[in-house]
């Protein structure tokens, strides 16, 4: 079962969405797999009357990809980490970062991490087993600080 995608503000952008809205030509609709919804979900749907078919004079185009919404407060903490992580290849993308002192100590890979220029960030771990660390301009960490991505 799909139903149209609804776009909006509450989307969390990832690289496949953006290609998907990117090719679309006019006319055009996409479509999501639909998770199975619980029986009152459906019921809240069909009173809300929120578009689960698309028009007729739209084409559909499927799209597969993952879809986040962020509909509930508790949602900001739930999806933090995958906005981070989308987050720090467009911040990071064909940019280099400040060397990373070595008095830290690094547990994962230290590519995932991103101190700004300008950052101090002296004698902390910082592990990005789970995801990168991003340090912004102007930023100090204190010593002693433990970082686990995904951070920024």
């Amino acid at each position: 079962m799909h139903r149209a995608l609804k776009w909006t503000g509450a989307l969390l952008p990832t690289d496949d969405l953006a290609a998907a809205v990117m090719d679309l030509r006019p006319g055009e609709v996409p479509l999501e797999a639909a998770a199975p919804r619980l029986r009152y979900r459906w019921q809240r749907i069909a009173r809300s009357g929120e578009l689960t078919d698309p028009p007729s004079f739209l084409s559909p185009v499927r799209f597969s990809g993952e879809v986040t919404r962020i509909e509930r407060p508790w949602h900001l903490f739930q999806h933090c980490g995958k906005a981070i992580a989308n987050d720090f290849k467009l911040l990071t993308e064909g940019r280099r970062s400040q060397p990373l002192s070595s008095l830290n100590t690094v547990v994962g890979d230290p590519t995932l991490i991103f101190p700004e220029e300008g950052a101090v960030v002296e004698a902390c771990t910082i592990n990005t087993k789970s995801g990168p660390v991003y340090i912004g301009k102007g930023a100090e960490v204190m010593e002693g600080c433990l970082i686990r991505g995904p951070f920024a």
